[in-house]
Order: structure tokens, then C-alpha cells, then sequence
């Protein structure tokens, strides 16, 4: 008879009286033990690898995990702050608006109310050089009158007229003088003004331009922020895939094992 070549009729084999088979019969069945077992151990250790690279991935995702919550943590803190800055520049802003708007006025009212006080005083120096023109003319008519005196009143009225007209015109000049110096007070304080308004003016546009730089710079910041975000979404979404094709194969090791 053959010898035994597997195990499909193995109460065949054991009702068998022949040595040989018997003998045969039992050394497949001897090593095919060891096939299994070899193949077993294999299989463990494999398995056992498996198991030790899946706890590997867990670890590492449930760090990652961690660390994206942290970071949305951190996300959403940064966020609250940027909104509450945006919301304080854009209340700075405003009152920056109303502030110039209210300066503006102040200066245009400022500078009306100053004109109008200059525009006044010249008036009034006008006034003051038409009733000194009125005086001298008055005066030459009276002079021009005496002249048809006689010589003695002529020469008298002649002195007197040049004692009051020298008189009234030291008097003309002074008031000139006194007005003209007034006004060139005025237009200097008005200028100073002007000049310290312009200053400042120009400081609050540099403070403006500062904060809308401060505002693109956050802008910028806050798309990093949100590129990150999603960098980190996706990461997350590729390792929990992971986790479930390692999840697929420790059911399928664990199928073989039960097989």
C-alpha cells in the first residue's frame, strides 16, 4: 500500500493493521504538529508586531488629538482676541472720525471767529484813517479860509495848522502802529495755532496708519492661523483613516488566529 499522503479518511488509517502506514500516519501527523506550531508562532509574532505598531498609532493619535485641541484651544483664544481688537480698532476709529470731525469744526469756528475779529479791527482802522482823511481836509479848507486873511492871521493860522496837523498825523501813526501791531500779534497767534493743530493732525494719521498696518498684519496672521487649522483637520482625518484600516486588519488577524 501507498504511503499515507494526508488526513481526509483518518478512520481509515486508524482501522489499519499495516506498520507502515501507521508509522508513516503518525510522522505526518507529527510534523504537520510542528508546521502548525512553527506557523503559529509565526502568526503570533506577528500579530504581536501588528498589535505593537497599532498601539504605536494609537499613542501617536491620541497625542495628535491632543495636541489639535490644544492648538484649536489656542485658535479660538487668538480668535476671540483678534475679534475684540478689530472691534476696539474699529471703535478707535470711529471716535479717531469724530475727533477730526469735531477739530475740524473747532478750528473752522476758531478761525471764522478770529477773521471776523481781524476783519473788524481793520474796519475799524479804516474808520480811523476816513476821520483823520476827513480831519486833514477839514483842516486844509479851514487853512485855505485863512489864507484870504489877512498876512498876520495867515501866518498865525499857518503855524497853528502845521502844529495840528504835525500833532494829528504823530497821532494817526501812532494809532496805526498800535493797530498794525495787533494784527500781526493775531496772525501769529493764529498761525501758531494752526501749525500745533497741523502737528497733531499729523500724529493722529500716524497713530491711524500704525493701527491699520497692526489691523493687515492680524489679517494675515488670522489666514495663517486658519491654514494651520485646516492643515491640522486634514492630518487628523488621514490618521483616523489609518486607525481604521488598522482597526480592519487586527478583525482580520484575529479571524486567522481563530482559524
Amino acid at each position: 500500500m501507498a504511503l499515507v499522503q494526508d488526513f481526509t479518511d483518518y478512520n481509515w488509517f486508524a482501522r489499519s493493521d499495516d506498520v507502515d502506514i501507521l508509522k508513516d500516519f503518525i510522522v505526518k501527523l507529527h510534523t504537520a504538529y510542528l508546521g502548525k506550531d512553527s506557523a503559529l508562532r509565526t502568526a503570533d509574532a506577528k500579530i504581536e508586531h501588528l498589535n505593537a505598531n497599532v498601539l504605536r498609532q494609537e499613542a501617536l493619535i491620541t497625542d495628535l488629538n491632543r495636541e489639535n485641541k490644544r492648538i484649536r484651544e489656542e485658535m479660538t483664544v487668538m480668535t476671540n482676541n483678534i475679534t475684540e481688537m478689530e472691534d476696539n480698532f474699529a471703535r478707535w476709529q470711529a471716535t479717531l472720525i469724530k475727533q477730526g470731525d469735531e477739530e475740524r469744526k473747532l478750528i473752522a469756528n476758531d478761525s471764522a471767529k478770529k477773521q471776523a475779529k481781524l476783519t473788524e479791527k481793520v474796519q475799524a482802522l479804516e474808520e480811523s484813517l476816513q476821520v483823520a482823511a476827513d480831519e486833514i481836509t477839514r483842516l486844509s479848507i479851514t487853512v485855505a479860509e485863512l489864507n484870504d486873511t489877512t498876512a498876520y492871521v495867515t501866518t498865525i493860522a499857518s503855524q497853528s495848522e502845521n502844529l495840528m496837523a504835525n500833532t494829528d498825523k504823530e497821532y494817526i501813526a501812532k494809532a496805526c502802529v498800535c493797530h498794525v501791531s495787533e494784527l500781526e500779534q493775531d496772525n501769529k497767534d493764529l498761525t501758531e495755532q494752526i501749525i500745533d493743530i497741523t502737528r497733531r493732525r499729523m500724529k493722529l494719521q500716524t497713530q491711524y496708519d500704525k493701527m491699520e498696518e497692526e489691523s493687515e498684519k492680524l489679517k494675515l496672521h488670522i489666514k495663517k492661523a486658519t491654514e494651520t487649522i485646516t492643515s491640522l483637520m486634514t492630518e487628523n482625518g488621514t490618521l483616523k483613516e489609518r486607525q481604521r484600516r488598522f482597526s480592519k486588519a487586527e478583525i482580520i488577524m484575529e479571524e486567522i488566529t481563530l482559524d
